[in-house]
Formats: structure tokens, sequence, C-alpha cells
């Protein structure tokens, strides 16, 4: 009888430190993964709001501590820096303002202090209603010309007349012709997701604001607001100094147009982002036949503009061309990070067998350049670039670069 009761204590002991055992262990038994975590705590699945601000609620976890949350909306991707990166576990919130109704597939990845990326974790939250208008706001500027193209306004550089602003994606789109004195002016009721600001002028292209913002400017009204902003547009050149050739006019059929790009977005300076490299593709026709087509680039960044440089385009077939170059090799890493963010700025000019270039784009500026780190956060490790093809006059064939 003493000996069973020996033999019952012992196997209550041996349960009772089982039981204790802690749950990390028990984690790493059971074969849990290793590696940075992440998930959400709200919203749940195929949650309803209505239109207007939601909170976003996120774990990560790793033993070596959180450094960052990437937070995407539709595909629209965000970075965050994590609120206690020596921590193994941290909570993150963040409030998102969805632009209109609609379904939104929301993922969040946290990235350890090694630099590794967890698997995704997704949700769906369902907006309904209508916009939330505010009960008034005013949005009054100033459009200046650049005339040095330092993104700057400078002692004497005038105001820009007849320059048509265009306020947009908030609610239906309103214009404004700027009078002598450059000033324009928008009153309305606006929702709280941000309008979308554009300026044209034949002849000028955007080259700065005040306060700095990237184009096209995202403006955000709260209540009885005023917003102030200036506007700098700068003179398109009239002529590249790698192309002076004397300009005959050329016959009506001549034209290029640019079909495609390999990447929005390259990375200029810094390592460990891609791609570096920007390919451009156009088709060019020109009656009397082409000599060459020829890209002309450079860098235009919050702190300056690199001079132009050129490629010439190799042809593709079918009035097709291509040219591929690197910002980063061509003007060196240390000069662009001195610039800073900004553009990469492109035009193509026709070459033809008179020795005629009037047939050229416009200055095109719808390439963001950054530096690894900088505005725009880098793409997924080994993301292959795609071509964005854009609608030719008539239907011609299509190339996607590889």
């Amino acid at each position: 009888m003493r000996q069973a009761r020996t033999v019952m204590f012992l196997l209550c002991v041996s349960l009772i430190f089982s039981a204790c055992s802690s749950p990390a262990q028990n984690n790493v038994e059971q074969g849990a993964p290793s590696g940075p975590q992440a998930w959400f705590d709200a919203p749940l699945p195929n949650s309803v709001f209505p239109l207007g601000t939601v909170q976003l609620v996120a774990h990560g976890s790793d033993t070596g501590g959180v450094s960052k949350f990437e937070i995407s909306v539709n595909g629209d991707v965000n970075i965050f820096q994590s609120p206690n990166s020596s921590q193994s576990l941290v909570i993150f919130t963040h409030d998102w303002i969805p632009p209109m109704p609609g379904e939104y597939l929301i993922t969040v990845r946290s990235q350890n202090n090694a630099g590794v990326w967890s698997a995704p974790a997704s949700t769906v939250a369902i907006i309904t209603g209508e916009p939330a208008l505010q009960p008034s706001a005013r949005l009054s500027g100033l459009v200046f010309e650049d005339q040095n193209s330092n993104g700057r306004l400078d002692v004497g550089e005038p105001p820009l007349a007849n320059t048509l602003v265009t306020l947009s994606d908030c609610l239906e789109a309103q214009t404004f012709l700027t009078s002598s004195d450059g000033a324009f002016l928008f009153e309305n009721q606006y929702p709280p997701n941000p309008c979308k600001l554009e300026v044209d002028k034949p002849g000028y292209q955007f080259s700065g604001s005040l306060p700095e913002m990237a184009y096209p400017l995202l403006l955000s009204f709260s209540g009885d607001s005023d917003t102030e902003i200036q506007v700098l547009m700068a003179p398109l050149p009239t002529a590249i100094p790698e192309a002076t050739v004397a300009i005959t006019p050329t016959a009506s059929p001549a034209r290029v147009t640019v079909t495609g790009y390999s990447t929005s977005v390259v990375y200029t300076y810094g390592s460990g982002c891609s791609p570096k490299d920007v390919t451009i593709q156009v088709n060019a026709i020109d009656p009397v036949g082409i000599s060459v087509v020829v890209l002309f680039f450079r860098i235009s960044g919050v702190n300056g503009i690199t001079p132009w440089a050129s490629r010439a385009m190799n042809p593709q077939g079918n009035d097709f061309y291509r040219a591929t170059v690197n910002p980063e090799m061509e003007f060196g890493s240390d000069v662009l990070a001195n610039l800073g963010d900004g553009w990469f700025q492109y035009q193509v000019v026709i070459q033809n067998a008179n020795g005629d270039t009037q047939t050229r784009t416009s200055l095109l500026s719808d390439i963001v350049a950054t530096g690894c780190g900088g505005l725009v956060p880098p793409p997924g490790s080994g993301a292959t670039p795609t071509i964005t093809l854009r609608q030719l006059p008539t239907p011609r064939p299509t190339f996607v670069i590889k």
C-alpha cells in the first residue's frame, strides 16, 4: 500500500512539472515555425465599416526584435518603423483612411533586426457609405515661373498666368486658370481622403512646391481649414546640347511615341534595392527614313539636376526602338545621393535621313528616382521589372521587357 502511494505521488509531481513548462518551449517541441511572424488583431476578416478612419492593429514577433512593419492595401505598400525594435513581441497600430467605398485586401509583414521579412498575413475590410464631407475648405495658391529650373522660388522669379490648375480624385474635377498674379482658388466641401492637384501650361513642367511635395500633389482637408501652397513650373528645354542640329520642317506623318517603360521606380544610389536600370521603348516613324533615335535623360532631384546624358536606341523591328540605362553608373552614386529623391526625366528625339531632329516627345517625368531606403519602399526580393504599355494612335505589336 505504501509503495502504491509513492508511485501516485511521483506521477502527480511529473504532471505538475509538465504543465508548468513554458509556451515557447512547447512551441519548439511541437515544431512551431522560427523567424519573424506577423498577424492582424483588427480588423477581423470581412468586417464592415462606414467610410472614414479604420484602425489597423497588428502584432509582429521575433526573438531578435522587430524593426519594421509593412502594410499593403490592395497592393499599395507602405513601410513603418517598429514602435520598439528591441522587443520580441511588438503591437503596431495605424489609422487607415480608405479613399472610397469598396472591398480592400490588407496584408501585414514584420521584419526582424537582421532584415528578414515574415510571411504575410491578410484580412479583408469592406467599406460602405458616401464620403463624409467637411463643413467647408478653402485651397488657395500661387504659381511661379522657375526660370532657372532649380525647384526653388528665387528673388525676381515672376508669377505664371494662364496656368491650368486641376483638383480631382476627391469630388468631381474642378479647374482654375491662374490670373496675372499666378493665383488660384478652390472653395468647396471636401471628403477626408486626399485630393490630387495638377498644373498644366504648354512649354512648362512642374519643378517644385512649397511645402515640398511629390507630383501630382496630394492634399487633405480637415474641418474648416485654409490651405495655401506655392507651385513652381520650369520652362521645358528648347534644345538639348547633345542633339544640336539644324531644324527643318518635318512631314506631318513623322512621330515618336513612348510605348512603355520597365519600371516606375528606379533606385539611383544605395545598395540592396532593385531595379537600378530603366528600359524605355518607343514607336518611331519618319517618312524620309530614320538615321538614329536618341534617348536623352537626366535626374531631377530636390537639391538639383544632373546634366543631360544620351543613348542611341536599338531598333527592335516594326518601328520599335529600345534603350536601357543605369543612372547610377552614368552620373555616380555620390552625385545622385546629394541630389536626393526626385524624378528620372527623359525625352526621345528622332534624327531622320535629312538630319532633321524636330520630331520628339515631350519631356517626361513619370519615373520616380530614389535611393535605397528612400521615399519609395524597395520591391520584393528578385522582382522582375515589367513594362507598362501605353495606347498607341493605331494598333501595333507590343513587347514585354524581360
